[in-house]
Protein backbone atom coordinates (compact mmCIF):
# COMPACT_ATOMS: atom_id res chain seq x y z
CA UNK A 1 0.00 0.00 0.00
CA UNK A 2 0.97 3.97 -0.60
CA UNK A 3 0.25 5.96 2.24
CA UNK A 4 -0.01 9.62 1.53
CA UNK A 5 0.08 10.93 5.22
CA UNK A 6 -1.25 7.89 8.34
CA UNK A 7 -4.79 8.43 7.14
CA UNK A 8 -4.59 8.42 3.24
CA UNK A 9 -3.88 4.43 2.57
CA UNK A 10 -4.25 3.17 -0.45
CA UNK A 11 -4.68 -1.03 -0.52
CA UNK A 12 -3.54 -3.04 -3.45
CA UNK A 13 -5.87 -2.47 -5.81
CA UNK A 14 -5.77 1.06 -5.98
CA UNK A 15 -8.51 1.59 -3.45
CA UNK A 16 -8.54 5.06 -1.39
CA UNK A 17 -9.14 3.68 2.81
CA UNK A 18 -10.33 6.94 4.47
CA UNK A 19 -10.12 5.48 7.98
CA UNK A 20 -10.92 8.47 10.38
CA UNK A 21 -10.61 11.17 7.79
CA UNK A 22 -13.77 13.62 6.34
CA UNK A 23 -14.22 16.30 4.06
CA UNK A 24 -15.10 16.73 0.54
CA UNK A 25 -12.89 14.81 -1.94
CA UNK A 26 -12.76 15.20 -5.70
CA UNK A 27 -11.72 12.05 -7.10
CA UNK A 28 -10.18 11.85 -10.89
CA UNK A 29 -9.99 8.80 -12.77
CA UNK A 30 -7.56 8.69 -15.96
CA UNK A 31 -5.85 5.89 -18.10
CA UNK A 32 -2.64 5.05 -19.22
CA UNK A 33 -1.83 8.01 -21.18
CA UNK A 34 -2.98 10.30 -18.19
CA UNK A 35 -6.24 11.16 -19.88
CA UNK A 36 -9.46 12.27 -17.64
CA UNK A 37 -11.68 9.40 -18.10
CA UNK A 38 -13.97 10.17 -15.27
CA UNK A 39 -14.38 12.61 -12.08
CA UNK A 40 -16.47 12.65 -8.87
CA UNK A 41 -17.11 15.00 -5.67
CA UNK A 42 -17.23 12.47 -2.85
CA UNK A 43 -17.98 13.33 0.84
CA UNK A 44 -16.67 11.44 3.83
CA UNK A 45 -18.93 11.89 6.85
CA UNK A 46 -18.14 9.52 9.84
CA UNK A 47 -16.93 6.67 7.60
CA UNK A 48 -19.82 6.61 5.42
CA UNK A 49 -19.53 7.29 2.10
CA UNK A 50 -21.77 9.56 -0.22
CA UNK A 51 -21.64 10.18 -3.87
CA UNK A 52 -22.83 13.95 -4.66
CA UNK A 53 -21.76 14.55 -7.94
CA UNK A 54 -20.42 12.41 -11.13
CA UNK A 55 -19.76 13.72 -14.02
CA UNK A 56 -17.59 12.57 -17.19
CA UNK A 57 -15.74 15.39 -19.39
CA UNK A 58 -15.57 14.71 -23.37
CA UNK A 59 -12.50 14.76 -25.49
CA UNK A 60 -15.01 16.41 -28.24
CA UNK A 61 -18.16 17.93 -28.73
CA UNK A 62 -20.75 15.89 -30.02
CA UNK A 63 -24.87 15.69 -30.65
CA UNK A 64 -25.97 11.74 -30.39
CA UNK A 65 -28.87 10.18 -31.68
CA UNK A 66 -32.25 10.88 -29.86
CA UNK A 67 -33.61 7.87 -28.23
CA UNK A 68 -36.45 5.59 -28.57
CA UNK A 69 -35.79 6.56 -32.70
CA UNK A 70 -38.80 6.81 -34.17
CA UNK A 71 -40.29 7.90 -30.97
CA UNK A 72 -44.00 8.95 -29.80
CA UNK A 73 -44.15 11.52 -27.97
CA UNK A 74 -41.38 11.89 -25.75
CA UNK A 75 -37.76 11.24 -27.10
CA UNK A 76 -34.51 11.76 -25.22
CA UNK A 77 -31.69 14.15 -26.69
CA UNK A 78 -28.32 13.87 -25.57
CA UNK A 79 -24.86 15.14 -26.51
CA UNK A 80 -21.19 16.33 -24.79
CA UNK A 81 -19.48 19.07 -24.22
CA UNK A 82 -15.62 19.93 -23.56
CA UNK A 83 -16.26 23.03 -22.24
CA UNK A 84 -18.14 25.37 -20.91
CA UNK A 85 -19.97 26.43 -24.21
CA UNK A 86 -23.26 28.49 -25.29
CA UNK A 87 -25.33 25.95 -26.19
CA UNK A 88 -28.51 26.24 -28.06
CA UNK A 89 -30.79 22.89 -29.12
CA UNK A 90 -33.29 23.59 -31.64
CA UNK A 91 -35.85 21.40 -32.59
CA UNK A 92 -37.14 21.69 -36.41
CA UNK A 93 -39.37 20.50 -39.05
CA UNK A 94 -38.76 19.45 -42.63
CA UNK A 95 -39.82 22.67 -44.23
CA UNK A 96 -37.03 24.01 -41.84
CA UNK A 97 -39.52 25.77 -39.71
CA UNK A 98 -38.09 25.72 -36.29
CA UNK A 99 -41.09 24.28 -33.81
CA UNK A 100 -39.14 23.95 -30.36
CA UNK A 101 -36.07 25.51 -28.40
CA UNK A 102 -34.82 22.83 -25.55
CA UNK A 103 -31.75 24.28 -24.88
CA UNK A 104 -31.05 28.27 -25.11
CA UNK A 105 -27.75 29.32 -22.38
CA UNK A 106 -24.43 28.31 -21.44
CA UNK A 107 -23.89 24.92 -19.75
CA UNK A 108 -20.76 23.25 -18.07
CA UNK A 109 -18.71 20.65 -19.67
CA UNK A 110 -19.72 17.18 -19.48
CA UNK A 111 -22.86 15.18 -21.13
CA UNK A 112 -25.91 16.07 -20.85
CA UNK A 113 -29.64 14.90 -21.73
CA UNK A 114 -33.29 16.01 -21.91
CA UNK A 115 -36.02 14.81 -22.44
CA UNK A 116 -38.42 16.45 -25.13
CA UNK A 117 -42.20 15.74 -25.66
CA UNK A 118 -43.83 16.60 -29.10
CA UNK A 119 -47.25 15.92 -27.94
CA UNK A 120 -48.46 18.93 -29.81
CA UNK A 121 -46.47 18.12 -33.00
CA UNK A 122 -48.06 16.11 -36.37
CA UNK A 123 -45.97 12.74 -36.71
CA UNK A 124 -43.36 13.16 -39.55
CA UNK A 125 -39.22 13.59 -39.39
CA UNK A 126 -37.63 16.69 -37.43
CA UNK A 127 -34.47 17.90 -37.21
CA UNK A 128 -32.22 18.43 -34.11
CA UNK A 129 -29.78 21.00 -34.31
CA UNK A 130 -26.32 21.75 -32.19
CA UNK A 131 -24.85 24.66 -31.95
CA UNK A 132 -22.07 25.47 -29.42
CA UNK A 133 -19.48 27.66 -28.38
CA UNK A 134 -17.11 27.52 -26.02
CA UNK A 135 -17.37 30.45 -23.63
CA UNK A 136 -13.56 31.46 -24.31
CA UNK A 137 -14.43 31.50 -28.22
CA UNK A 138 -12.01 29.33 -29.34
CA UNK A 139 -14.31 26.31 -30.33
CA UNK A 140 -17.70 26.03 -32.32
CA UNK A 141 -19.61 22.94 -33.04
CA UNK A 142 -22.78 22.56 -35.25
CA UNK A 143 -24.79 19.25 -35.67
CA UNK A 144 -27.71 18.03 -37.16
CA UNK A 145 -29.60 14.78 -37.33
CA UNK A 146 -32.89 12.96 -38.38
CA UNK A 147 -35.62 12.00 -35.86
CA UNK A 148 -39.41 10.37 -36.72
CA UNK A 149 -42.09 11.26 -34.67
CA UNK A 150 -44.90 8.53 -35.20
CA UNK A 151 -47.95 8.56 -33.83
Amino acid sequence: STEANPEHVYDNNGTFIADSLAGIFYVISTNQDSTITDTAVVIIENKNVTEIGRWTVPKEYSLNQNYPNPFNPSTTISYALPYDSKVKVEIFNVLGQRVDVIVSGVESAGLHSTLWNAGHLASGVYIIRINATSVNGNANFTKSIKMILMK
